[in-house]
Formats: C-alpha cells, structure tokens, sequence
C-alpha cells in the first residue's frame, strides 16, 4: 500500500455532493483562501477518491492509504469541536471487491487482537448489500464496502473501488478495554 498525506480541509462537495450524501453541518473556514478547501474534513474516504481520480493514467492495481485527523461539531468539548483519529484505506483495480478489502480488516484486527463483527448495512456511498458496519465490543468503528458507480463516476473513476474507513480513536478504546 502507498501512504498518501491529504490536507485535513476539504469542501462540502467533495465531502457529501460527490459522495452521494446529504450534506450535513461541518467545521467551516472563516475566511477560505479557495472554495476547493471551505471546511475541515469529517471523513477520509473523499480524500482517498480525489487522489484515484489524479492518477487513472497510473497503473493498477492502486492501493492508497492515509491516517489523520477528523473533525465534527460537539458542544461537549471546550472548543465546541471533537478532533479524532481515522485510517481510510482504497484498493482500486478489476479486481477489488467487498472480499479483498474485507481480507485487509481481517488482517489488521487479528494483528491487534481484537475480534470484531460486521453487520450489513445501507450507505450512499457504497453499494447496496457490499457494505457493512464493522463493531469491536458493540461499539461501531468502521465502514467497509465497494464503492457505488455513481461516486467513481463523480470521481472519473473507470475501474471498481473498494474501501474502508475506521475510527482509530474509537477502535484503541475498545482495545484498552
């Protein structure tokens, strides 16, 4: 896999427009330089997509990760923002699939030593009976699925992408446990 480092801010149509989901409040930019990057990232996947969609004249299969930072509005915390950790993975290639992408969780848990189960799910950005909800001790860490034909093609994607994203923050908590 090739580590890829994305900005942390990101704009709403990439975030939900081109990933066929409704948009949602984010953690806007007060004065953006560019209407490229208004807000700050909620979700790594889009960032995942933007880099596939830079390099379809590379070949394949292209395996792409990134670690970072998210953030959403909590009223909770004293800067009124929670700021936490995810990993998002993409595998893009003929033949990526719910199976190849699953194989890559299957390894990464085991290695932690943490059991998990995936239950099956709906998500716009997946396709439908292709994603699931991955849960470590009850609590949801993760998406994991192949990617709808309408996102590739928001993203100029011609071949199949699978992918998933998981809440580091979310899944180290339960390995304390």
């Amino acid at each position: 896999f090739q580590e890829v480092m994305r900005f942390v801010l990101s704009s709403p149509q990439r975030l939900f427009d081109r990933m066929r989901l409704k948009r949602e409040k984010v953690v806007e930019i007060e004065n953006p330089v560019s209407s490229e990057y208004t807000c700050m990232r909620n979700w790594l996947l889009p960032s995942l997509m933007e880099v596939l969609s830079k390099n379809t004249h590379e070949e394949f299969p292209q395996k792409i990760f990134d670690i970072g930072k998210m953030f959403k509005y909590d009223e909770s915390k004293e800067s009124g923002i929670y700021e936490f950790t995810r990993l998002g993975i993409a595998i893009c290639d003929k033949e990526a699939d719910y199976t190849t992408i699953r194989q890559i969780l299957d390894y990464l848990l085991s290695h932690l030593g943490l059991s998990y189960e995936i239950k099956e799910t709906d998500h716009p950005s997946f396709i439908s009976g292709r994603v699931g909800r991955v849960s470590v001790n009850g609590e949801d860490v993760a998406y994991i699925g192949e990617l709808h034909p309408e996102v590739l093609t928001n993203f100029e994607i011609e071949m199949p992408t699978s992918a998933l994203e998981l809440n580091l923050t979310e899944l180290f908590k339960q390995q304390a446990q």
